[in-house]
């Protein structure tokens, strides 16, 4: 996971993987896009836990 941060209210501006389709990186990106880390990282975990059912999320 990569993510470009806006570092004064920790929002997640981009976000990117290493799958290999566009489409499942955008989707990742969808997902994490505009949540504040400052809100600590258990949400967007979540959100990849119960949408994400690809070969590299383990299902």
């Amino acid at each position: 996971m990569i993510a470009e941060v806006d570092k004064k209210y920790g929002l997640i501006v981009i976000a990117s993987c290493t799958l290999a389709k566009a489409h499942g990186r955008e989707f990742v990106h969808q997902l994490l896009k505009g949540h504040s880390l400052l809100d600590g990282i258990e949400e967007p975990v979540e959100k990849l836990k119960n949408h994400y059912l690809g070969k590299a999320g383990g299902h």
